[in-house]
């Protein structure tokens, strides 16, 4: 051995020296270690935050529209023109005969005009 054993950063790719310290050190710093564990943990969770972000606003678009009502009736045109994504929800029911969609503890069930045979949503929000 010829005293000067290094070995590089596994988030920064610096030299470390293993003369002091640890010998098994895989980072300069705690701020690399920090950086470079968050990095992993952002990339493991980047598609829950994503759809997370889409039923949070959701939910918000719901919350908006219901007010402090208990029932609302919106078209589906409005809906959409909120920027609601009726792809994403939290869970579904059976409410009143009919599937019920949910963000959270706001609820959106379809509805069909048997006169005019427009598609339109009565939105609810859930008692806990």
């Amino acid at each position: 051995m010829d005293g000067k054993e290094t070995r590089k950063c596994r988030h920064c790719g610096t030299e470390i020296s293993l003369n002091k310290g640890r010998r098994d050190r895989l980072f300069c710093d705690e701020i690399c270690k920090n950086r470079y564990h968050n990095d992993i943990y952002f990339e493991k969770n980047s598609e829950f935050r994503r759809i997370n972000r889409i039923l949070k606003k959701n939910r918000d678009i719901l919350k908006f529209i219901m007010g402090s009502g208990n029932y609302f009736r919106i078209s589906h045109e409005r809906l959409k023109e909120a920027g609601f994504d009726f792809d994403y929800y939290t869970h579904s029911r059976n409410y009143e005969d009919s599937d019920c969609f949910f963000c959270y503890e706001y609820g959106y069930l379809k509805e069909l005009n048997p006169y005019t045979k427009n598609e339109s949503y009565g939105i609810v929000k859930c008692k806990l």
